[in-house]
């Protein structure tokens, strides 16, 4: 329901937010392989229904932007081309805090919430990057290790949850700056200038710490 209300906005990025969280808790409840195989098959028919019959015709041109991103490079292509530029760039070691031509100068679009990552690769490299990567990966294995601590069964259930959707922002991030998947508006989580993406993923955090804090509640 959450994921149908915020497409028809329209946002279809931030409502494909909600789906790693629904395959968490569907996940976790024990599917079976032939209900898998029916998600599976209902969600290729109902994205071909969507793409021929639901969709804008923004979202599809990024979808064939992904494909040949040089066919439109100061139109849809240019966020993407931009972002391989500023990444490639940097080298291994990048050019300096404040220093990156592309980010400084503006050639890079949203450089302060969804190209984020774009930024650290052109001013602190491949090192950088890797570095961030690292970190992330911490959080992540911190997250799924809480879900052992938890003492109740819906206490496991958020903590994965929670685990499964900071990780599908961030993957879904990543893979959007170097051109695998289409630019869909996802920010880098704790990293992407915002408010309102901050504050959502410093509550799931929040509500990790408070299954985690209370395993040792009425021992």
């Amino acid at each position: 329901v959450p994921f149908v209300l915020v497409a028809l906005q329209p946002d279809l990025a931030t409502a494909t937010c909600y789906l790693p969280i629904l395959a968490a808790a569907l996940v976790l409840a024990g599917l079976t392989r032939k209900t898998v195989a029916v998600l599976v098959i209902a969600a290729v028919l109902v994205g071909l229904v969507g793409w021929n019959f639901g969709l804008k015709d923004y979202p599809k041109k990024r979808v064939m932007t992904l494909l040949f991103p040089g066919q439109d490079p100061q139109g849809a292509g240019y966020h993407v081309l931009q972002s391989k530029i500023a990444i490639g760039s940097g080298g291994l070691f990048g050019k300096g805090f404040g220093k990156g031509s592309q980010s400084q100068l503006r050639f890079l679009p949203a450089r302060h919430t969804d190209f984020v990552l774009s930024v650290i690769g052109e001013e602190f490299g491949f090192a950088g990057i890797l570095t961030a990567l690292a970190l992330f990966y911490l959080l992540l294995a911190r997250i799924c290790k809480s879900v052992g601590h938890s003492r109740a069964r819906a206490g496991g259930y958020i903590v994965f949850m929670i685990g499964c959707l900071i990780g599908f922002q961030f993957l879904v991030n990543v893979m959007m700056i170097v051109g695998i998947l289409p630019i869909a508006g996802i920010p880098l989580p704790f990293l992407s200038y915002g408010g309102s993406s901050l504050l959502a993923n410093v509550l799931a955090v929040g509500l990790v710490l408070n299954v985690k804090m209370r395993r040792f509640a009425n021992v």
